[in-house]
């Protein structure tokens, strides 16, 4: 049912000559959002009711900004990646499906981010945007734009979370230089933030020195050698 507030915005648009085709595609948008956020805050519902029979302890909340909830203030329809530092997991939601999943640090692979369909590198910019972490693509508009996160599971070797998609098959896209693209950059960032610094402690240390780095000392000569050696390379007395 159309609201009082809508309806008077459509009779105002009606009153003032604005084209009805371009009223119906506002009203179809509207309408479409709140369908979107109604869908997500089921999910968020159902992911609070989970976590509560789950041996999880949230420590950080990462809402991610989307093309239809960006300007929402309300937390609960905004897409969620949960962390919990204590016991080193974290919970991905698969939005489209409508389920959840907790992974353990450890099995996290790698992220994807997606903009027009192509690959942006990390590491690199995004936008224009040289403090960003993946490239800047020569298009003004973006169609589309998505962060898939691969994991380390036979179940759910990957989980997608959608930011910016024609939800009402237009086909015009978001200016990236408009406040929505930014807001939904801005999460998006946050969420690449976390995920590099899981992929930086997954990532195998090496010693602080290696074998080939550390050296010793002929106690004849005084020289440096390496420390594998069994003889001193100056000198040739035995160091071993």
């Amino acid at each position: 049912m159309l609201d009082l507030g809508l309806f008077g915005f459509v009779v105002i648009g009606l009153f003032v000559g604005i084209p009805a085709g371009l009223l119906t595609v506002f009203i179809v948008r509207i309408f479409k959002i709140k369908n979107i956020c109604k869908l997500q805050e089921k999910v968020n519902s159902n992911l609070d009711n989970f976590l509560k029979t789950a041996n999880f302890v949230t420590t950080n909340k990462l809402l991610l900004n989307d093309i239809a909830t960006w300007d929402k203030e309300e937390s609960i329809c905004k897409k969620h990646i949960l962390i919990d530092n204590k016991n080193k997991q974290f919970c991905l939601v698969d939005y489209e499906k409508e389920d959840m999943f907790i992974f353990d640090f450890d099995e996290f692979l790698d992220y994807e981010i997606y903009e027009n369909e192509s690959k942006r590198t990390t590491g690199q910019s995004i936008g224009g945007n040289k403090h960003s972490s993946f490239t800047a693509e020569t298009n003004d508009v973006c169609k589309d734009l998505k962060l898939i996160i691969r994991l380390n599971r036979y179940d759910k070797p990957q989980i997608c979370y959608k930011i910016i998609y024609d939800f009402c098959n237009m086909g015009s896209g978001t200016d990236k230089s408009s406040f929505v693209y930014k807001e939904c950059i801005s999460t998006l960032q946050e969420a690449i933030s976390f995920l590099e610094i899981i992929k930086n402690e997954n990532t195998p240390k090496t010693a602080n020195t290696s074998l080939k780095t550390k050296t010793i000392f002929c106690p004849y000569c005084g020289k440096k050698n390496s420390y594998d050696a069994d003889t001193c390379k100056h000198c040739g007395a035995p160091i071993k």
